[in-house]
């Protein structure tokens, strides 16, 4: 599978939401509403005074990685600090883009985004309190690397392009994890707002090359599906109704159960820009146990006469913590490609797994 991370951003209310999709979450992000890049989404707020990191969890090891990521620069801050998108083996950086808060410039820089050797820096380039799509694309290697960077959907004109460079810092040309950091602190004020990662590989037959302007949408429960099966409801009417709040309201709704093979199914609401490519569908779910001892969730995702339960399952904490399913992407009852009506009839929902 060549998409190797997608994540919308916006979803959460604190950062510890997302320490089930990445294998590093830290720091205090905040959520925004106000002129987000589309009616009625959220975005991540990277600003402040606090550093934010986001690493995600291993790869398939990729030589020639694509992605993109929408980002506004919505103040002039007259310190350095930056929101990064760094390429990572293991534990070191091999890599990164820079988008720094004070001049709007954006750097490319082999080993550290924020320290590293600077390879090209674009002067002024972001637009000032605008949603802007970075596509980029960075091939790891000590001789025959590149650098590129897309603007908005382009499919040809790149807006940074570097060739024949190193981009590794370790021995491995290849890059098995990504980070999104902005290195606020004390002196330094971060200023942008992000949401719409995308992270693709040049592997297989589909999704291998630049993703375009891609949009990341948040399907809720709207109504009851074809199974009920967690036992214990509060705050809510029905099963699906203390799930359908957007962003999570914690303990104020939720559903419980202490039965292994505990499945609810709900029908979720439509896609909201139809029609248009849809690339990936994967349901997730924001679980805890509610008491010491092992608690083992997964999520299913049900699409016309298949039910798939997610692959790997997670053991719960005493704090929320998203439980993802694998990415679909294909509709897994016809092995094709996926249709808004194939997205908007589907079902899913949370499974105790032990």
């Amino acid at each position: 599978m060549t998409l190797l991370h997608v994540d919308n951003l916006g979803w959460g209310n604190t950062l510890s939401d997302y320490q089930g999709r990445y294998e590093v979450a830290s720091g205090s992000v905040g959520f925004g509403t106000t002129n987000p890049p589309f009616p009625g989404t959220r975005y991540m707020n990277f600003g402040g005074q606090t550093a934010h990191y986001l690493r995600t969890k291993p790869f398939t090891p990729s030589a020639v990685i694509y992605g993109s990521l929408r980002i506004r620069w919505y103040a002039e801050i007259w310190t350095g600090a930056s929101t990064v998108i760094e390429f990572v083996d293991d534990g070191t950086v091999q890599c990164g883009f820079a988008f720094q808060s004070n001049s709007g410039d954006i750097h490319f820089r082999r080993g550290s985004a924020i320290s590293g050797t600077t390879l090209q820096t674009l002067s002024g380039y972001l637009a000032y309190n605008e949603w802007t799509s970075f596509q980029f694309k960075v091939v790891l290697n000590s001789v025959s690397g590149e650098a590129e960077l897309r603007r908005n959907g382009a499919t040809t004109t790149n807006i940074m392009r570097l060739t024949g460079i190193n981009t590794i810092s370790t021995v491995n040309p290849y890059a098995n994890k990504m980070v999104l950091y902005g290195n606020a602190g004390s002196l330094f004020f971060n200023a942008f707002d992000i949401r719409d990662f995308i992270v693709v590989n040049d592997q297989g037959s589909v999704n291998n090359t630049w993703p375009g302007d891609v949009r990341t949408d948040i399907l809720l429960p709207n109504g009851a599906g074809s199974s009920t099966g967690f036992g214990t409801l509060s705050g809510a009417a029905t099963n699906w109704q203390s799930n359908a709040e957007f962003p999570n309201n914690g303990d104020t709704s939720y559903i419980q159960s202490s039965v292994v093979g505990s499945t609810d199914l709900y029908t979720m609401s439509n896609v909201p820009v139809a029609p248009h490519r849809v690339i990936s569908v994967r349901p997730f779910s924001l679980m805890k146990k509610m008491y010491a001892g092992s608690r083992v969730a997964g999520v299913r995702l049900k699409s016309g006469a298949t039910t798939i339960t997610s692959v790997t399952h997670d053991y719960l904490t005493q704090t929320y913590n998203i439980v993802d399913g694998q990415l679909h992407t294909t509709d897994p009852d016809t092995g094709l490609t996926w249709t808004d009506a194939a997205v908007n009839a589907l079902e899913a929902g949370p499974r105790l797994e032990a």
